[in-house]
């Protein structure tokens, strides 16, 4: 780019609308003015040059400070709606902007690369997130698949299974709490470990379920009586123990329940076989005890007969004879009665 110089303002903007110039730097009203006045329709302004110096202005003599102070006034009374219609009539112009195509070209660069790195960032998340649904499809299908594991589990054993929440709320438990005490599925869910527990049992049983949550103790294990549906008893070895999470806060109370039902009626069968064992031990006793002074009356009556015979004058000696071998068998007698006496004592 070179500059050309001419003349007057009229002809640098003659050399512009006959093209030996591309631009020229002219004061805004003279442009305007001559622009009209010339009738030059293909120029237009294109853009304020920004230059200092180049705003309108007023000026007068320095001599003439009377018409400055005068025309100071004038200015500060026209008003902004006034100023602006005086600036549109004196001073007419129409802006066409060229376009900037390195600008565009730019800007154009700039939003595309913003574009393709929230394109990118867009993908790469949606990707992610994909992902990240995946595997949490993948780890929810694993736990489902380990605890219908763990319910298969829970099913096959022979022996009571249960989680419960902190507030002894049954969450899962195995088919041997429906076979053995005959609520079902749904009715379980609804009940507490207290719920299903022997009025007589539920203050031990809740006092030992505390210390679990209460963080004093780990596991316990009690006897306890469990109320079945029909209202009958089941008595079990109940062992509880807290499960906790990797902070060590307890999420869970896991128990395990042993029927000993049978282990109990076999208790309550010995007690009753002592103690019939024991009545008729009494009763062999009484007999016995019976038996012994029914004999030894008759006894005694017959030995002090023999001895009363055996002292009279006229019994002869065969009699005295045989008087004393009655008397030795009373005698031999009356100590097996004795005998036997003391052996049912030592029984």
């Amino acid at each position: 780019m070179f500059p050309i110089f001419v003349g007057t303002p009229a002809e640098q903007l003659e050399a512009v609308s006959l093209g030996r110039a591309d631009a020229c730097l002219e004061s805004l009203a003279a442009a305007s003015y001559l622009i009209q006045e010339k009738k030059l329709d293909n120029l237009k302004v294109a853009a304020y040059s920004g230059l200092p110096g180049t705003d309108l202005a007023l000026a007068c003599r320095n001599d003439w400070s009377l018409l400055c102070g005068i025309f100071n006034k004038a200015l500060e009374s026209i008003t902004e709606e006034e100023h602006s219609a005086i600036y549109k009539k004196w001073i007419p112009v129409r802006f066409e902007y060229k376009a900037d195509w390195s600008e565009i070209v730019k800007w154009l660069i700039l939003i595309g690369a913003a574009f393709i790195i929230i394109l990118g960032i867009t993908l790469f998340w949606n990707k992610r997130l994909v992902k990240e649904i995946d595997e949490r499809k993948q780890a929810e299908k694993a736990l489902r698949q380990s605890e219908e594991k763990l319910q298969a589990i829970f099913n096959i054993a022979n022996i009571g299974i249960s989680i419960t929440d902190k507030n002894g709320k049954y969450i899962m438990f195995n088919n041997w709490w429906i076979d053995k005490l005959g609520y079902d599925k749904e009715e379980m869910e609804n009940m507490t470990n207290i719920d299903i527990t022997h009025p007589d049992d539920k203050e031990n049983s809740r006092t030992w379920f505390l210390k679990i949550i209460e963080r004093k103790i780990d596991k316990y294990q009690i006897e306890k009586r469990f109320v079945r549906k029909d209202n009958s008893i089941l008595w079990a070895v109940l062992s509880v123990s807290a499960i906790k999470d990797n902070n060590n806060n307890i999420t869970a109370v896991i128990g395990m329940v042993t029927d000993i039902i049978q282990l109990k009626q076999a208790e309550q069968e010995i007690i009753e076989a002592k103690e019939a064992a024991e009545a008729a031990n009494r009763a062999k006793s009484e007999f016995l005890a019976n038996m012994s002074h029914e004999l030894r009356t008759p006894l005694n009556a017959i030995l002090g007969f023999t001895q009363v015979m055996a002292g009279a004058p006229q019994s002869t000696a065969k009699q005295k004879e045989n008087l004393n071998i009655i008397s030795r068998s009373g005698e031999h007698l009356l100590a097996l009665i004795n005998d036997v006496l003391d052996m049912s004592k030592i029984e």
